[in-house]
């Protein structure tokens, strides 16, 4: 098992991630990736930070298209053609998206490790399901996927057992702990240290940050510099600039 998809991204591939809300991004974006100007990765948390097994298949997903879909002849694309645009683009695109959504399931949940772990018992058990999702860090649809894949377990077994909710897993996880916002993580880092080196100054962090003049600038729970201006004069600049 991967005991951590954000550790070997970043640790062993050297990729940048990020990750957004809906409020940030429309749901109907998973994720997104890229190789120019570095490799990165961004993840839409749709089912909400808690459901960190949700975000190990989308960061799994986008290293499918990093290490294959953006080399060669082989270039992704995100099309939404007119009624009479070439379909065929879509076509390509929604197997290329399969292609990934594969190698995610067997990345995080690999054949040979499946067999060994299910072993003598029952495939189609729930102990087993319960099993495989906290072996390999998956949730139930993965788990449940990959049994009936590697065990030919009929389709109206898979059905009926999704139907099933619960996915119960350690908050604890060590890919539960990932920073929100695409200003976050290593962008803070580097902010902080180039204004702790002189290469910025407090208007140009707070503009990267977004942080307003009226707001300490922050990062971390450590205050670089303390607010330029009150709250009530921002509110008075506000007010002037409306009814003016």
């Amino acid at each position: 098992p991967i005991n951590s998809m954000l550790e070997l991204l970043r640790g062993h591939f050297g990729v940048l991630l990020f990750f957004v809300e809906p409020g940030q991004l429309d749901a109907a974006v998973q994720g997104a990736s890229t190789l120019v100007p570095r490799p990165a990765i961004l993840v839409n948390l749709i089912g909400g930070r808690r459901a960190w097994w949700s975000t190990r298949v989308s960061l799994a997903h986008e290293l499918c298209h990093l290490l294959f879909d953006f080399r060669g002849r082989a270039q992704p694309y995100l099309v939404s053609p007119p009624g009479s645009g070439d379909w065929r683009l879509v076509d390509r695109f929604r197997g290329i998206e399969r292609r990934a959504n594969a190698f995610a399931v067997h990345l995080l949940v690999p054949g040979e490790g499946l067999r060994q772990l299910v072993g003598d018992a029952a495939p189609d058990s729930d102990h087993i399901i319960d099993a495989v999702c906290r072996h390999f860090g998956v949730g139930r649809t993965v788990a449940i996927r990959r049994l009936g894949q590697e065990y030919h377990l009929t389709q109206s077994w898979q059905d009926r057992k999704l139907q099933v909710q619960g996915d119960d897993h350690d908050d604890e996880h060590p890919d539960a702990d990932i920073p929100v916002g695409l200003r976050a993580g290593v962008v803070r880092t580097w902010v902080e240290r180039a204004f702790a080196q002189g290469v910025l100054d407090g208007l140009e962090a707070r503009s990267i940050l977004n942080i307003p003049i009226h707001q300490p600038l922050e990062i971390d729970d450590i205050i670089l510099e303390p607010a330029l201006i009150s709250e009530e004069q921002a509110a008075r600049t506000k007010a002037e600039a409306f009814v003016y």
